[in-house]
């Protein structure tokens, strides 16, 4: 009976939004902390221990950060009143809406070293041959960067995981996203395991709009349409976060103080799916439900919002962070671009966007367009240690339409949110030649790499950073250590296992690469004196590597004889032939 009237009570009380640090992680023992480190350890994917191994000794491979948080301290919390949000194990804290006269007692509790009011703001679109055909709308986004040197000596971000925080997502129908490979996702505002437009969610995804911003930034690095659209890193994987709420309501642009905890969770949750690289297009500064809490100026220090603290945190965690540096809306245009910084851009250790124009000038016209630093703590410093933008990418870029099935359906569209989704993809291309099972480049030095080649690296500024990131120079800043195939024609790759023996379930797979796409693709196998064995035929298929599955049997369903065969692959541009030994 008394819980039900407390809960009464304090459900009639106004309560407010508050981080709650704490002291500890409730550990009192060594035995403890060595079991506590233990679970830590297990919680990670193999994929994710594997990364940090690369920066860490297997003995620090997870420290105190990754500890969660001590459950009896939420509950002591919650008995007075607290309602649990969302937690953050690297910080030691969590967010909780609290009734506005207990924030002093909550704040007493000896386990308790500090609250803080909850703040945030998410940055606003602009709407508006050989060799890949990127197509006429897309190829400048890709050449100012240099990527399409990259892509052709084969770099196209394989064998990295790319994160993505943003507003979800639909990729299913549109023929430049249907391919890409998603293999995580998570939805932290309805809290479920679908990232992806869902008509039966009950918190907005049904409005489309929720999905369009994220699905755009996806279309920038993951897309695969030649002659159209095609992605920064259309060759890597990807995990989505949707920590991102889009408001329609009239009069209501702003976003909601549970975003940044959002945001927080989901960067947790793809460094546990083992993510190489976050992509994050969001940018908080204020607030529409309390803007005397939004967060000013001289908050963009890198060490005073939740979110830049947090952020600081990925590189030591082996995650290159790629956020947005924010825009000036021509709606709400501004003389001092050079105080719009949006958290986490202020942030140290993480890559901020600006955006450019296709000559790499900074994108501004008179009074809106991107913004610039410097980051508060900064001003007046002779010695500088930071500057902001760290790089820049194309403020405007050629996106898909996920509301729409023709190919053709695309647009520009605007904003530091395609400079960083760029970026991103660049920086996963630029890895895909620096790092295999392990080994190679950790997130400190392909960030340092970007930094130390890019265009005004010599003489770094407020305005451009150290300038527009140049892939190709990143690339070969040292002599990668894996060699891909050259993307310069249809090919045949390889054949494994070669030579195959058939039978028992077993498959020979056979892997190809397409520079772009194709309506109908065939790979047909042949005898040594030319008779036909099989033919497999796929129909339009997307640029990259893909690969057919053979059993050893032939059309009529024998088993074919031991020998050498030819295996011939034929597309609408190309051709290519490749060996096949069979023993029996």
């Amino acid at each position: 009976m008394f819980f039900l009237i407390a809960t009464l009570l304090f459900s009639s009380l106004p309560r407010e939004k508050v981080w709650v640090y704490f002291t500890d992680k409730g550990i009192r023992t060594e035995e403890q902390r060595k079991d506590a480190l233990r679970s830590a350890r297990e919680d990670l994917s193999e994929r994710a221990l594997k990364r940090r191994l690369m920066v860490r000794s297997s003995d620090d491979v997870v420290d105190y950060s990754d500890i969660p948080l001590h459950a009896e301290y939420i509950r002591e919390v919650e008995t007075l009143g607290g309602r649990l949000c969302e937690v953050s194990k690297w910080l030691n804290a969590a967010t909780f809406t609290i009734p506005s006269q207990k924030g002093k007692e909550i704040e007493e509790l000896p386990f308790v070293k500090k609250i803080t009011p909850v703040r945030k703001f998410r940055e606003r679109l602009v709407e508006r041959r050989k060799g890949i055909d990127y197509g006429e709308e897309g190829e400048s986004q890709i050449k100012l960067l240099g990527l399409d040197k990259v892509h052709k000596r084969g770099y196209i971000g394989q064998g990295i995981l790319m994160g993505i925080l943003d507003t979800g997502y639909k990729k299913d129908t549109h023929p430049a996203l249907r391919d890409i490979n998603i293999v995580a996702e998570h939805d932290f505002i309805s809290n479920d395991s679908l990232a992806r437009y869902d008509e039966n969610d009950t918190i907005d995804m049904r409005d489309k709009h929720q999905i369009d911003h994220g699905s755009h930034m996806l279309s920038l690095m993951g897309a695969r349409a030649t002659g159209q659209l095609v992605g920064a890193a259309f060759g890597a994987d990807f995990a989505i976060a949707r920590t991102e709420l889009v408001h329609r309501a009239p009069n209501d642009e702003g976003d909601i103080i549970a975003e940044e905890g959002w945001w927080i969770a989901g960067v947790e949750f793809l460094d546990s799916v083992g993510v190489d690289i976050i992509s994050s297009s969001l940018g908080y500064r204020e607030w529409a439900d309390s803007p005397d809490s939004s967060y000013r100026y001289e908050d963009m220090d890198g060490h005073t919002t939740p979110m830049s603290k947090h952020a600081a945190i990925c590189l030591s965690k082996n995650i290159l962070l790629v956020t947005a540096m924010g825009n000036i809306s021509h709606k709400n245009p501004t003389s001092r671009p050079d105080t719009c910084i949006k958290a986490p851009a202020d942030a140290d250790s993480i890559i901020a966007c600006g955006g450019v124009d296709e000559d790499g000038e900074w994108f501004w016209r008179e009074n809106w367009g991107s913004a610039i630093g410097p980051p508060y703590d900064q001003i007046g410093v002779n010695e500088r240690t930071r500057w902001k933008p760290d790089v820049c990418g194309p403020w405007l870029a050629y996106v898909a339409n996920p509301w729409n099935d023709e190919l053709n359906s695309c647009f520009k569209t605007g904003g530091t949110s395609c400079a960083t989704a760029m970026v991103a993809g660049a920086a996963s291309c630029i890895l895909s030649g620096h790092r295999k099972d392990g080994v190679g480049w950790n997130a400190a030095k392909l960030r340092d790499v970007i930094l130390k080649t890019a265009s005004r690296s010599e003489n770094p500024d407020d305005t451009l950073g150290y300038g527009v990131l140049n892939a190709y120079k990143a690339l070969y800043y040292e002599k990668p250590i894996v060699f891909p195939p050259p993307l310069d024609e249809d090919k045949i790759l390889y054949s494994s296992p070669n030579p195959f023996i058939p039978g028992d379930g077993k498959s020979l797979h056979i892997y190809y690469r397409l520079v772009n796409n194709t309506w109908c693709m065939n790979i047909y196998i042949f005898t040594l004196s030319g008779k036909l064995v099989k033919e497999f035929t796929k129909y339009d298929v997307t640029l990259g590597n893909g690969y057919v599955e053979w059993n050893g049997k032939d059309e009529g369903g024998n088993t074919v004889a031991s020998g050498i065969y030819i295996c011939f692959l034929k597309t609408g541009t190309g051709k290519s032939i490749g060996k096949i030994a069979v023993i029996r």
